[in-house]
């Protein structure tokens, strides 16, 4: 055995700094909430607290502990509050009644052609809420329901003007479109007449005012899934409206 003396050792020092954090990509922690988290400046302890309140533990470390227990319920009704108040829901206006009529007008026209229509709240997609619409049209007025609140015009009591229908039968012909290959492919063609024109492109307005989006589908191809691979595709421009789904072509020229 040498007699040399051990050189010394340096003590080690322990910290609140993180760990590794010039290895994270971009500073910030990707694998524990689906929003990354800024960890450029984040303790120990900061990092224990982020864990725990998401209930979770450092993986092969699953019998420590990272605080006290958490109760996740109370802590996403808190952050749902949260978000609430940095995203107040302003009550949205109602309906006047030269827009309920128009709207009214458009179901009719939607009846007509074998459509199906869903509405979405911009303001409520916008604010990260479900914005999926719950729509009531009939003969007595118009009631849209979404997260905002909900939008409603009722017709004054004796009012005989607020139901249109419209015949089923309509002109037809054949049109011609392109597919994905690039070959042109004849389809069934169903003509939009003008009066029905009119009322889509005052329907549109009306989407626009009251900040709503709408998807189209065909009620003889629709196979009841909604989804962007089953909605109509549609166009509505001041010179034509195109509606096209897998059965047939609906359409006006001005």
């Amino acid at each position: 055995m040498s007699d040399d003396p051990k050189p010394p050792v340096a003590p080690a020092i322990h910290t609140d700094a993180l760990w590794d954090r010039e290895k994270l990509p971009d500073g910030c922690l990707t694998n524990v909430d689906v929003t990354p988290i800024d960890a450029r400046d984040m303790t120990k302890q900061e990092y224990f607290a982020e864990l725990n309140k998401r209930g979770l533990r450092m993986k092969n470390q699953q019998e420590s502990t990272t605080g006290p227990e958490v109760d996740l319920e109370a802590l996403a009704a808190a952050e749902a509050a949260e978000v609430a108040k940095r995203n107040p829901v302003v009550p949205p206006p109602p309906f006047n009644a030269h827009s309920a009529r128009i709207i009214q007008a458009h179901e009719a026209v939607l009846l007509s052609y074998g459509l199906i229509e869903t509405l979405g709240c911009d303001v409520c997609w916008k604010a990260n809420r479900p914005s999926g619409c719950k729509t009531r049209i009939n003969n007595k007025g118009v009631r849209i329901e979404c997260r905002c609140g909900t939008r409603e015009y009722r017709a004054p009591r004796g009012t005989t003007d607020q139901t249109q229908t419209f015949s089923p039968m309509h002109e037809t012909t054949s049109g011609m479109l392109f597919n994905a290959d690039g070959r042109p492919t004849a389809m069934p063609t169903v003509l939009i007449s003008r009066e029905h024109a009119d009322i889509i492109r005052a329907y549109q307005g009306v989407l626009r005012r009251y900040q709503f989006s709408r998807s189209l589908f065909c009620r003889l191809c629709y196979d009841g899934r909604i989804g962007h691979d089953t909605a109509i595709l549609e166009s509505v421009t001041d010179e034509q409206i195109v509606y096209v789904c897998a059965c047939r072509l609906r359409f006006a020229q001005t």
